[in-house]
C-alpha cells in the first residue's frame, strides 16, 4: 500500500521539497508519495487531523505555520 509524506505550508509553489524528496523515495525503491499541501491558515488544524491518518508517514511544515 502506498504510504504519503506532505509538505504542509502556504504560497508552496516555488519549493523544491516535492522534487528532491520524491527523488530520494523513488532511488529507495520505496512506495511513497511525497506531496504538497497547500494549506491556508484557517485550514491547519483540519490538515494536523489527516496527518494522522494511517497510510501518512509524516510531514515537513513551512511558512508561514512553521514558528521559531
Amino acid at each position: 500500500m502506498t504510504s504519503f509524506v506532505g509538505l504542509i505550508g502556504h504560497g508552496l509553489k516555488h519549493s523544491i521539497s516535492p522534487l528532491f524528496q520524491q527523488t530520494a523515495f523513488d532511488h529507495l525503491g520505496l512506495d511513497i508519495r511525497y506531496e504538497v499541501w497547500e494549506t491556508e491558515p484557517s485550514d491547519l488544524e483540519d490538515v494536523l487531523e489527516k496527518v494522522r491518518g494511517p497510510s501518512i508517514l509524516g510531514a515537513n511544515v513551512t511558512v508561514p505555520h512553521k514558528e521559531a
